[in-house]
């Protein structure tokens, strides 16, 4: 993990509290966020995965961070868990899939690379 990294998901937690707190659009403030940042096309493009995919979701990952929360938590911090646990459903659909076809064939498994 880059340091570049390290800003492209500080640059999408700014983005993300600017809609929680202001109401303001992704579509709106993303770009002057990305401008601003001084980060490459490179991180500019995982800035953006991460305030859309955050957007996109949003209904469904405060269900899954609610679920867990013994106590109601700030706004930054519901929008960081939410992009902890976003960022965490690709491998939990992996994690399912080799489940499934492990149930099929365990050599299945192996040739696709899934046993971990």
């Amino acid at each position: 993990m880059s340091a570049r990294g390290e800003d492209a998901r500080r640059v999408a937690l700014r983005v993300l509290d600017r809609i929680d707190d202001q109401g303001a659009y992704a579509n709106l403030v993303l770009g002057g966020e990305l401008e601003r940042s001084g980060l490459d096309e490179r991180d500019r493009a995982f800035a953006t995965d991460l305030v859309y995919g955050v957007t996109r979701l949003r209904r469904r990952l405060d269900h899954l961070v609610d679920r867990f929360l013994l106590r109601p938590v700030d706004p930054p911090v519901r929008a960081a868990l939410r992009r902890m646990v976003e960022s965490a459903l690709p491998h939990v659909a992996v994690l399912s899939y080799n489940e499934i076809v492990s149930e099929v064939s365990v050599e299945a498994v192996a040739m696709v690379g899934l046993n971990g």
